[in-house]
């Protein structure tokens, strides 16, 4: 794919970040440190209380490319607030981006954040057998990272967002600059889920066909190894849709894509 395109692609995704959500959100009951500091670098979450407590929980952790974004960024919220108006417990977490660590660094942040919330979740009386990780394109990379982490069955599934599953699929000058600067030695197969995961948490995937930062023939690839392994994996396909589906959250795409997370959170995996 030539650059441009994907530079194209890259400034369209980042501008549908920029505006209001057309509805009122929910607001962090708390925000709380779930780690010490990283060389001053708060590690900090949002945790988003429902009037009506379901005692399922949801850690959610953002995208960006590992260079941007937040705990509090648009398509965050959003999907915190519809899971909060469901009844569903939200713990939304911060990482350290690029240059304050490389990816090791953002998923021993995501480690320590599953963790804590872990703990968590046995201290607010909250059901330890429903903790679900949202993770949205490099925050997909970092989920499965960290799950593989954690207890097996500590987290109950994997909802994912046009997730980065295989990082040596990106091609291009660019991706070969940043890969250096991301990855130990620039070894994206070290860090990246579709050679190194080998859980078998079951998964629910949301995959736009025009994607052109995350391709979907890609993520079909790794989909079909993963159920060849014995993984339950659901992908749902959005045809037309685009990179960070939930940056436009009343887009058709995204519309049916919220009330399909929200579906699967309450009803567990399949």
């Amino acid at each position: 794919m030539p650059n441009l395109k994907r530079l194209k692609a890259v400034g369209t995704v980042v501008r549908s970040l920029g505006g209001d959500i057309p509805y009122p959100t929910a607001r962090p009951t708390e925000t709380l440190a779930y780690a010490g500091p990283a060389n001053r670098y708060k590690r900090v979450a949002d945790v988003y209380r429902p009037a009506k407590p379901n005692g399922t929980s949801a850690v959610l952790i953002h995208g960006g490319g590992f260079v941007l974004g937040s705990r509090d960024m648009k398509p965050i919220r959003v999907l915190a607030t519809d899971l909060v108006n469901a009844g569903v417990t939200v713990c939304s977490v911060d990482y350290r981006l690029l240059p304050r660590a490389r990816v090791p660094g953002m998923r021993d942040d995501a480690v320590l954040a599953l963790f804590w919330w872990l703990d968590e979740v046995r201290r607010r009386g909250l059901d330890p057998d429903a903790v679900d990780v949202v993770g949205l394109s490099a925050g997909g990379t970092l989920a499965c990272l960290a799950n593989e982490a954690v207890p097996t069955g500590s987290v109950r599934q994997l909802v994912l967002g046009f997730p980065l599953l295989d990082v040596t699929a990106l091609s291009g000058r660019g991706v070969g600059i940043l890969a250096r600067a991301l990855f130990p030695k620039g070894d994206r197969a070290r860090w990246s889920p579709s050679f190194v995961c080998r859980s078998q948490t079951p998964m629910t995937i949301h995959q736009g066909t025009a994607d052109m930062l995350v391709q979907a023939d890609v993520v079909k690839r790794v989909v079909a190894a993963l159920r060849d392994r014995g993984v339950t994996v659901e992908l749902h396909t959005y045809d037309g849709g685009t990179h960070g589906l939930f940056n436009v959250p009343l887009d058709a795409h995204a519309v049916v894509a919220r009330e399909r997370v929200v579906a699967r959170i309450l009803s567990g995996p399949s």
